[in-house]
């Protein structure tokens, strides 16, 4: 996780104005259920002044179950594993993926998504 961390400015935003601005969370409650065991934010750089020139969003999701698990998200099939993470040795963490509704997350892991 360190070196997605490295991999772009919007994981150090400097001010809080910019983290008010481009930091969110997404709502990881499904069809009602408050105990997903899922925690999702986004990392939105088209709003504001641009401080990343690879990635124009960037989805992190913590999934603390024991199970796989989904996260309902409007548009997420434009989004893409992070290249770290899908060039990476974790086999189960390539299993993540996107759909037209959402997000599906291996048990017990963090993925990161990214907009190009």
């Amino acid at each position: 996780m360190l070196s997605i961390r490295s991999s772009s400015p919007l994981f150090r935003l400097d001010t809080a104005e910019k983290i008010h601005q481009k930091v969110s969370f997404i709502d990881g409650n499904t069809n009602g259920n408050s105990e997903s065991g899922i925690f999702a934010m986004i990392l939105d750089d088209t709003i504001g002044e641009s401080v990343e020139s690879a990635f124009s969003k960037i989805v992190v999701i913590f999934n603390l179950t024991s199970k796989t698990n989904f996260l309902p998200y409007i548009n997420a099939s434009e989004f893409k594993l992070h290249p770290i993470q899908s060039n990476g040795s974790d086999e189960a963490i390539k299993t993540s993926k996107t759909t037209d509704k959402g997000f599906v997350i291996p048990a017990l892991s963090s993925a990161v998504f990214v907009v190009r």
